[in-house]
């Protein structure tokens, strides 16, 4: 399951701490990968590979590291204690286990079209973390907000979907 490319081969780092994600885990989910990447890279258009584009950026870790200081300028402390906490996790939970831990990325071992020639670990994908973590943001700041203004009806409900929709 390794890229027969040396170049490419020469991307994984060479320490004593990484490991190499277990071939048994990548074979379960392989067939589910394929499927979903035949079918987001089935449209090529540089309009779409733009908004590929900004989504990704738009759920980069680098928004959950500027956020709490936005939050605590506008003076949502409370709000911003939680998303401060968000971060935290969330750096904790994406960015670690790519350090010590090893997966190809589908364009290295050609099962897609490179878009975009990252040279990390695909695993966990800080992308997909991070935009669950910010859907769920984005619905305990309505459902803060909701009580705030004495709404009758909690938001809590909206959490589920969103993080459906998010991942």
């Amino acid at each position: 399951l390794a890229p027969r490319d040396p170049a490419v081969r020469a991307l994984r780092p060479q320490k004593l701490a990484v490991w190499d994600y277990p071939v048994r885990a990548e074979l379960l989910t392989r067939a589910a990968d394929d499927w979903i990447i035949r079918r987001v890279q089935a449209f090529d258009h540089p309009a779409l590979r733009y908004l590929a584009l900004a989504i990704t950026a738009a759920s980069a870790i680098e928004v959950a590291l500027a956020a709490p200081f936005l939050l605590f300028a506008l003076g949502l402390d409370a709000l911003a204690t939680e998303a401060l906490y968000m971060a935290a996790a969330t750096a904790l939970l994406s960015q670690v286990p790519k350090r010590f831990l090893w997966r190809w990325r589908p364009w290295m071992v050609g099962r897609a079209a490179a878009r975009k020639r990252t040279a990390t670990s695909s695993f966990p994908s800080r992308a997909v973390t991070c935009a669950v973590v910010y859907a769920f943001c984005l619905c305990y700041a309505a459902w803060a907000a909701a009580q705030a203004a004495g709404a009758p009806l909690p938001l809590a409900w909206a959490w589920g979907p969103a993080l459906v929709v998010a991942a």
